[in-house]
């Protein structure tokens, strides 16, 4: 009866043994996957920081391009409505000389 008595402390001993191994073990990958969520969270709100820039840099881009546009759409008109001035003025000399 005692063969049988330390057999089986042997075995629960060796069973509790592996079961605090596999608790230790679980414990390490828990560790681990907290540290991986922090550093995926603090990537992500970079990223968004980043994401946050660029669009307000594209906003503004877009801005300064819209007051380009309307710029150079009322220079344009400006530009035009001279040069028809002007081609008017010279066709107006240019009838005055037949004249004379």
């Amino acid at each position: 009866m005692d063969n049988i008595n330390q057999a089986t402390s042997g075995s629960k001993t060796s069973t509790l043994s592996t079961i605090k191994g596999i608790a230790k073990a679980l414990d390490t990958v828990f560790e681990n996957l907290n540290e991986t969520n922090s550093k995926l969270n603090h990537i992500n709100e970079v990223f968004e920081q980043y994401q946050e820039t660029v669009s307000i840099q594209a906003t503004k881009l877009q801005d300064i391009y819209n007051n380009l546009n309307t710029t150079f759409q009322e220079t344009f008109s400006t530009l035009s409505m001279n040069i028809l001035e002007i081609h008017d003025k010279v066709t107006e000399y240019t009838n005055d000389q037949k004249i004379y």
